[in-house]
């Protein structure tokens, strides 16, 4: 299956859905897109992901670069729906409660439509540096050095 998003745009907020496979191809192709958005002022994202078939490293990376990139300007991003496949792939790698995501196979009645993502930290000896000629905010070009 082939990746679909759309992403609404109404500044300060963006809505961004997501369908099909999720993996680093689809993130590499959403980076640019996300960036206009920041530029347009959008930091606060909603993303329903209750689609996604299937989600790699670069498509849970994608989204947890996104809310470090928005952070600084007291952006958040939050996560409003998730596929089972994509709630448990990120129980895989540890990031199931850096999602907010209920991780349980049913919701037991809890309403978690608007968990936020929380920020993985970045170690205190790193720096972020940007190639970018707007440096500050753009995700898609950042890299970590010690």
């Amino acid at each position: 299956m082939d990746f679909f998003s759309a992403l609404s745009l109404d500044a300060p907020n963006a809505h961004l859905l997501a369908k099909g496979e999720f993996d680093v191809c689809a993130a590499i192709a959403l980076y640019d897109r996300l960036d206009e958005a920041i530029d347009r002022g959008c930091v606060c994202y909603t993303v329903d992901v209750s689609a996604v078939s299937f989600v790699d490293a670069g498509g849970l990376g994608m989204l947890v670069r996104l809310s470090n990139a928005v952070a600084p300007f007291g952006g958040t991003v939050t996560v409003t729906a998730a596929s089972p496949r994509f709630r448990q792939i990120a129980a895989l790698v540890g990031l199931g409660n850096a999602f907010g995501l209920d991780l349980l196979p049913t919701d037991c009645g809890r309403d978690t439509s608007r968990r936020r993502l929380t920020l993985i930290p970045v170690h205190p000896t790193r720096t972020v540096v940007s190639n970018g000629a707007n440096p500050g905010h753009r995700f898609s070009d950042r890299r970590f050095v010690r």
